[in-house]
């Protein structure tokens, strides 16, 4: 049976504290400010949309970035969804159609910047 050597070990255990770290960054939330806390509520037409593909491209996962009307709401918003409802989503875009959708803010260790995620799907307002 072979010993194993102290380098090996110390590899090892550096790798191990690396990885803990990097898990630890990644789901350490940072403070808000107070008003963009909680679940928020806004209506307004689409500016502009980016569509962009999540993980592989073979998991047919896409991520929009939308933005309202400068005078609603300076923010990107951020939704990730499924590949049958691109459509749905080309069409509010192609359309600068009105919508409606709940938001919140996040914001990690890892990514300081404050993002905003939509909590659903957001929905067309006839005006």
């Amino acid at each position: 049976m072979r010993k194993i050597s102290r380098k090996f070990i110390y590899l090892i255990t550096l790798a191990l504290i690396a990885c803990l770290l990097m898990i630890i960054v990644y789901v350490i939330h940072l403070p808000l400010p107070e008003e963009e806390q909680g679940i928020h509520q806004i209506s307004g037409k689409i500016s502009t949309c980016e569509f962009f593909t999540v993980g592989k491209s073979n998991e047919n996962n896409y991520g929009i970035h939308l933005t309202l009307d400068r005078k609603i709401s300076d923010r990107i918003f951020s939704y990730n969804f499924k590949g049958e409802r691109l459509n749905y989503f080309n069409s509010i875009c192609d359309n600068k159609s009105v919508v409606s959708f709940s938001y919140f803010a996040d914001r990690l260790f890892i990514r300081p910047q404050i993002t905003y995620w939509l909590l659903e799907e957001p929905e067309m307002v006839t005006p």
